[in-house]
């Protein structure tokens, strides 16, 4: 019996105070008994053996403990080493048989597609990076697919062990090989392999992975075995398939089989697991070894611990018990001191274990995969951490619980068929199916579940390892009902899709396509020649260059073509591709999608038809509207000039009263002709806004000005408000803004009969960059009834209205249609009988000051009578009325005027005579006034004349563009009808004052 630190301690203790009571009574009884010395002696020399004996008996049973320690530490490691072996076994066979499975569908779908293979593989090949492969060799040996795999020079494998064995044996299962210098990779790997059969049971070669020696290394790496400590893996041949930690200085090869007899005798015993010790041939170090077949495997593990290694602390410690031993005065001294070390070096020994073994367990526990064992009835015999962590338990709650619980009750009786097929001779199968998850999550797991047998066949032990596969089975129901959708849309869409390879001209076609060509759904498909016969020939050349340079620049292609049906029905197909690479990157064929679009050609068609007929009706109006201008305001432009000689003869005030009516009542007139223009032109989108600096407080005052006659005339206060923060310039159209501001402060000036009319210009607070203009007043106000149609064309608020103070209800349409072309809003806000007020809101950009103010076209200087020339003046006017006005506003000028019916008169008198100017109006019968300005400019160019003809055009078309055809046709100035009086008169005396 080996005694405790505890007796060592007390027994210390009573050796020392036995030897202090014994120095006491011979130095008390030294002068009175002499004889008392022989005892002391003896008692001393009884205690130095005692302590000898105690000492040796104690060396011996640590050195026992240390060795029993070794055993039990290489057993932890053989165990941990074996299940993490089997598992990356386990893991690599689940992918061939993947592989396998994945090669019988597709032979099932009419043969192997080499493009879809290498594709599977190499994808397969991405979720194990730490493996070589998986490669497959056809059934003479030749290495045709896989990552890396050159299909032109194919590597022949015919030699392997695996391959010879998957040929030879058809119920083979996983095939283990001994390690092989890899021909592609050129390292050790161990092959793994199985074999493919086709449907018939015609061998069809084999799929194999090759697990590089140097992850075995890695792993092996991982676990401290110590300074001189080995670990090695053998086959059942007992040759060498990798050791880590060499035993000497030389490279032991792979494939060597020097092993030690006692090994010889452990391996033929056929134990497993067995720890022996052992001195191997290379280097003579004596290591305590545990040798441990791995199940379903050839291969035989090898964890050694070497005895200078797990010896060094005892030999350390038996150092210093002897010489403690040798020190015998001292050790009722030092004893204790020396019993509390021994007890530390004890405790961090077990610490040092504990720690080994926790290593040891975090190389299993760090597994992703889910591990436990159970018996046949589903109680749990193991789990992994790994495992209780995902189901949220514990090893306790585990210990009498089975796996059923944790799975959906609607999956339970598959599980259970799936288990109950284990037998000795399948001893795998693999089950996907959902799990409650300890989050409470529904998760899809994938469980590698493997039977152990006794020797009479009978299931014992069930070994699962699982992986969490809720994202593949998710990504795999995405794609699922993506395909379903894709297919919904198709067909919903009328969308036919069509597959080309271009080697063998071969066509794959879905129902729609079918239907679309006209054919019969239960046929084959067309031949591409056949298919070509349908096209008309002159898109058929077009659509053949364009395929070919899209199949050979590989991208994607689309063209329209129209085919004849074999029922003689014309149809226009849209025709998309892309085109398919085959493994050498380059073009195999293409696929694509055909749409029947000949119903949206003849809708488009149609649509273009009536585009044209819009446009032409557009054409029309915008004809008439000029016609109509011109029309009206030919006799208006007698009207009015014919008011203005009256007004200026007219003798009382009577008289100017009346004249003063016609007056206001023709303006109006003009003004109603202005805005219908103005709103055709807005709906025709014809409306050109410009784009320069103006000054929104001089627009808003000279607004204000223009219309504070009227307002003081009434009586009423019109004011104008600006603030401060406004840019001093904007970028906008001028006369648009103030054709807006005219429009909103007459309207408020004529509703209003008293109070005030304010006027304010400011900035919007919540949209700096937003001008914000409110025109209020204190007026009669619109009814709640009339506020959302108050914009509307030819709509006043009613009719009392319009009996009362006027209008048609143009001016606020078109003030909205403006303010809106401009990139703005016009509201309202009123009560009736309390007044309304109009805000518009506008967006602006901030524009630095023009160089110099533009001034007026027409303004100049006044100059005196005696600067002013007599111009003999050239009149192309078909209206006796115009004349006799034109006459009349240049009566008291020394201006003398020839007056002519037509521009081919004015061409003519032109040619003959001399004028100073001419006055041309636009439309005349025989030739109008555009055509003869260009006659008279080409005469001018043929005579090379010295004098330039100065051309004045007179038109009543007030449409925009009239400028620049009037600049274009060669006048050199235009007035629009109805001519003003003075305006007329400033023109002319432009030209008056103009030398000759």
């Amino acid at each position: 019996m080996v005694p405790t630190t505890a007796e060592k301690s007390q027994k210390g203790d009573g050796g020392r105070m036995r030897a202090m009571n014994q120095r006491q009574t011979v130095s008390s009884d030294a002068q009175t008994s002499r004889a008392f010395l022989p005892r002391l002696v003896v008692g001393v020399l009884l205690i130095n053996l005692t302590a000898f004996a105690m000492t040796g008996v104690a060396l011996l049973n640590s050195r026992q403990e240390f060795q029993e320690r070794a055993e039990i530490t290489t057993r932890n490691l053989a165990q941990t080493l074996e299940e993490s072996i089997r598992g990356m076994i386990q893991q690599v066979d689940l992918a061939l048989l993947t592989v396998v499975d994945e090669v019988a569908h597709l032979e099932n779908q009419g043969g192997l597609d080499p493009q879809r293979l290498a594709f599977f593989l190499e994808r397969l090949q991405s979720r194990l990076p730490e493996l070589v492969g998986p490669r497959m060799t056809d059934a003479q040996g030749r290495l045709l697919y896989g990552p890396g795999v050159n299909r032109d020079k194919p590597i022949d494998l015919s030699d392997r062990p695996f391959f010879q064995q998957g040929r030879d044996h058809p119920d083979a299962g996983l095939i283990l090989s001994e390690p092989v210098l890899a021909r592609l990779a050129q390292k050790w790997v161990l092959p793994m392999a199985r074999r493919l059969t086709l449907a018939d049971g015609a061998f069809a070669g084999v799929v194999y992975i090759n697990l590089p020696l140097e992850r075995l290394t890695g792993l092996f790496a991982a676990v401290d075995v110590g300074r001189h400590g080995s670990i090695a893996l053998r086959d059942d041949a007992l040759r060498l398939i990798i050791r880590h930690t060499k035993l000497s200085d030389s490279d032991v090869p792979v494939g060597d089989q020097s092993v030690t007899e006692s090994l010889q005798k452990v391996f033929a015993s056929g134990q497993s697991p067995v720890t022996f010790q052992s001195t191997p041939l290379l280097d003579h170090i004596p290591r305590t070894f545990t040798y441990r077949t791995i199940d379903g495997t050839p291969f035989r593990l090898l964890v050694g611990l070497a005895k200078q290694d797990y010896l060094a602390e005892w030999r350390r410690e038996t150092l210093q018990l002897s010489a403690l031993v040798l020190l015998i005065p001292l050790v009722s001294l030092v004893l204790s001191w020396l019993t509390w070390r021994a007890w530390r070096r004890q405790t961090a020994a077990n610490a040092a274990l504990q720690e080994s073994e926790g290593r040891y367990r975090a190389v299993l526990e760090d597994q992703t995969d889910l591990i436990c064992r159970f018996r046949p009835e589903g109680s749990f015999t193991f789990a992994s951490e790994t495992y209780c962590r995902f189901f949220n338990t514990s090893q306790e709650a585990l210990r009498d619980g089975s796996w059923k619980p944790s799975a959906i009750p609607e999956d339970r009786p598959m599980i259970e068929a799936k288990l109950a097929q284990l037998a000795p001779s399948h001893p795998v199968v693999v089950i996907e199916n959902r799990v409650t998850a300890g989050d409470g999550r529904l998760r899809w797991m994938q469980f590698v579940n493997r039977g152990f047998f006794d020797d009479s066949g009978t299931l014992r032990e069930i070994q699962s390892v699982g992986r969490d596969v809720t994202e593949r089975k998710e990504a795999e129901e995405a794609l699922r009902v993506a395909n379903e959708r894709l297919a919904l849309a198709a067909a919903v869409g009328n969308i036919g899709v069509w597959e080309w390879d271009a080697a063998s001209g071969r066509l794959i076609w879905d129902r729609r396509m079918f239907q679309m060509y006209g054919l019969d759904p239960a046929a084959p498909p067309p031949t591409y020649e056949q298919w070509r016969a349908m096209v008309l020939p002159e898109d058929m050349a077009r659509l053949e260059s364009s395929l070919r340079m899209a199949f050979q620049e590989m991208r994607e292609f689309a063209e329209a073509l129209r085919i004849v049906t074999p029922a003689g029905e014309w149809r226009t197909i849209q025709v998309s591709a892309a085109v398919l690479r085959g493994g050498d990157g380059q073009g195999r064929g293409m696929i694509g999608v055909n749409l029947d679009i000949t119903e949206s050609q003849r809708i488009q068609t149609e649509l273009q038809q009536a585009k044209e007929a819009a446009e032409n009706a557009s054409r029309a109006k915008s004809e008439f509207l000029a016609a109509m201008s011109h029309e009206i305001r030919t006799p208006l432009n007698v009207v009015l000039g014919m008011a203005d000689l009256l007004l200026e003869s007219a003798e009382n005030d009577e008289s100017r009263n009346y004249i003063t009516k016609l007056q206001t009542a023709g303006g109006n007139l003009l003004e109603l002709i202005n805005q219908i223009l103005d709103l055709s032109k807005v709906e025709a989108g014809e409306l050109r806004l410009l784009e320069e600096p103006i000054s929104l407080r001089e627009v808003a005052r000279q607004a204000v000005e223009l219309l504070q006659v009227i307002a003081v005339g009434k009586g009423l206060r019109l004011t104008l408000e600006v603030d401060p923060a406004l840019p001093p310039w904007i970028m906008g159209d001028e006369l648009r803004l103030r054709q807006v501001l005219v429009n909103l402060v007459s309207n408020a000036v004529k509703f209003t009969e008293q109070g005030s009319v304010t006027v304010r210009v400011g900035l919007d607070e919540a949209a700096p960059t937003t001008l914000r203009v409110r025109v209020e007043d204190t007026g009669i106000g619109i009814g709640p009834e009339h506020l959302e149609t108050i914009f509307d064309r030819f709509t006043q608020a009613d009719a009392s209205v319009t009996r009362r103070y006027g209008g048609t209800g143009l001016g606020l349409s078109l003030s909205k249609a403006l303010v809106e072309r401009m990139g703005g809003r016009l509201g309202v806000e009123s009560d009736f009988g309390q007044g309304s007020a109009f805000t518009f809101h506008l967006p602006f950009r901030i524009s630095p000051p023009p160089a110099a103010l533009p001034g007026l076209p027409d303004s100049h200087p006044a100059a005196s009578s005696d600067a002013i020339r007599p111009l003999r003046i050239l009149l192309a006017e078909d209206s006796e009325d115009n004349q006799t006005l034109i006459r009349a506003f240049l009566k008291n000028t020394p201006h003398h005027v020839v007056c002519v019916d037509d521009g081919a008169e004015a061409v003519n008198r032109m040619r003959r005579e001399s004028f100073d100017l001419a006055l041309m109006d636009v439309q005349m019968p025989v030739m109008d006034g555009y055509t003869a300005t260009r006659l008279i400019r080409l005469h001018e160019e043929q005579t090379s004349a010295a004098h330039r003809l100065p051309i004045l055009s007179l038109t009543a078309n007030a449409l925009e563009g009239e400028a620049q055809r009037s600049q274009e046709a060669g006048c050199d100035f235009y007035l629009t009808k109805p001519i003003k009086k003075q305006r007329l008169l400033e023109v002319i005396q432009r030209f008056a004052q103009t030398p000759p």
